[in-house]
């Protein structure tokens, strides 16, 4: 079955990126608490968090960024890349992982390492040697298909 954005809402089997023993876990910590009230607090409380922070109003991200998300997240289409276009002082770049979601450090962690890498060697200072050689280049979005 898909949701309105054409997107998978039933998995189709097991999730090859989430162990059995995972799922186990959080079932029980749901089932014991009885609630997903936790996660669901903060979508609750996100204009309270505005009213609490009028001193970011217009802030711009002045760190080193990057951008690494799944071509399949539904928030793709809410939340695109391009809307950090003018927040952000120093991105380095968008990495789309081709089949990804929004869960893509689980689904597909190697990617999304490749990814990390690159942006750790891209931010650190000259001297202390290259973190990864053959990750994603440039600032431009990439699309990265990994199996």
């Amino acid at each position: 079955a898909t949701d309105i954005w054409g997107v998978l809402t039933d998995a189709p089997g097991p999730l090859p990126w989430l162990s059995a023993h995972d799922l186990e876990v959080l079932t029980a910590e749901f089932t014991r608490k009885g609630t997903f009230r936790g996660g669901i607090n903060w979508y609750r409380n996100f204009d309270r968090n505005w009213v609490l922070t009028p001193q970011l109003a217009g802030a711009r991200m002045a760190v080193p960024a990057m951008y690494i998300t799944g071509t399949v997240d539904p928030l793709l289409i809410a939340c695109p890349p391009a809307l950090m276009e003018g927040w952000l002082d120093d991105h380095r770049g968008t990495v789309l992982i081709d089949g990804g979601g929004h869960w893509v450090h689980q689904q597909m962690p190697d990617a999304v390492n490749d990814a990390l890498l690159w942006f750790l060697s891209d931010v650190t200072p000259a001297g202390l040697g290259p973190v990864a050689d053959d990750a994603p280049q440039g600032s431009d979005t990439e699309t990265v298909t990994r199996a």
